[in-house]
């Protein structure tokens, strides 16, 4: 795979991206299965590509990319509609992962389970026809489009983090904060963040999201950004919300309470006449 799947052009793709779709398209005649299919062999793709080996007949690992057969990785759909494959990273293959790709309409569910580990499951959702355009297009790098955009997204929400899961698992240390162990992200990076930015790791996955809810970082955050040793909080997120509303209202002169309620994206903070670092951030996800 000379060419990567991510800086494929409407009049170049991969060898590999190439190869599975003209035999995809010599195997389908219909028009919505074969742009599932393809969809499915983009995926394919981008796991070999960042380091994913087959499993072929479930014990098998290619471990060269010019030992695959064409015939192994073409789409093979369960009779559910489903597509399935199997998977190791490189050099964990005692660590399978299953790859199941659920057609909804217009859109493909994604997701990559780790078998060995509860099965943790990383997952997607993404829309067919922003990637393939034209699955009769008179070439085959017409049918697709928007390439790029699909590698970085499908990197970022799933591969990214089952490998950093992986390499956590093996002892071996993660650039990415989904690897670290919990008691790490919420004492040694966390409480040193702004609230805004606590908000948006919360919002990257299921994980953070709780790591971030908690309610003894939530206490320290408001002993520390507003210098109140309230004793004791039903709910510290709830009266940081509410410490925040107090504070707005007391700089009113500053920033309107409405201005701040309806900023959705504010990056700035600010200090009050007490010089207390006092950070702003959207309300409505403080709730």
């Amino acid at each position: 795979m000379s060419l990567k799947l991510e800086d494929s052009t409407i009049e170049n793709i991969s060898t590999l991206l190439d190869t599975l779709s003209r035999e995809v398209l010599s195997q389908n005649k219909g028009t919505e299965p074969v742009q599932n299919d393809l969809f499915y062999v983009l995926i394919i793709v981008l796991m070999l590509e960042n380091g994913f080996l087959p499993v072929i007949n479930d014990s098998e690992v290619k471990e060269n990319v010019n030992s695959y057969d064409v015939q192994e990785l073409i789409p093979k759909k369960l009779e559910t509609g489903l597509y399935e494959a199997k998977f190791v990273m490189f050099g964990c293959s005692d660590l399978p992962l299953k790859l199941i790709i659920s057609p909804l309409g217009a859109l493909m569910l994604i997701n990559l389970m780790i078998n060995d580990m509860n099965g943790e499951t990383y997952s997607v959702c993404l829309p067919i026809s922003r990637y393939v355009v034209s699955p009769r297009a008179s070439t085959i790098p017409m049918i697709f489009r928007d390439l790029k955009h699909l590698s970085v997204t499908f990197k970022n929400k799933v591969l990214s983090a089952v490998k950093s899961k992986i390499l956590s698992n093996y002892g071996y240390p993660s650039a990415s904060l989904v690897g670290l162990p919990d008691e790490i992200i919420l004492f040694n990076i966390l409480p040193y963040l702004c609230a805004r930015d606590i908000l948006n790791v919360s919002e990257t996955c299921k994980r953070l999201k709780a790591v971030a809810s908690n309610e003894g970082l939530w206490r320290e955050m408001y002993k520390r950004d507003f210098k109140d040793n309230t004793p004791v909080a039903t709910s510290w997120k709830t009266l940081y919300k509410e410490k925040y509303l107090s504070q707005d209202k007391i700089q009113s002169s500053s920033i309107s309470s409405r201005n701040i309620q309806d900023h959705h994206s504010v990056t700035s903070f600010y200090p009050d006449e007490r010089n207390i670092p006092f950070y702003i951030f959207p309300l409505r996800d403080v709730i």
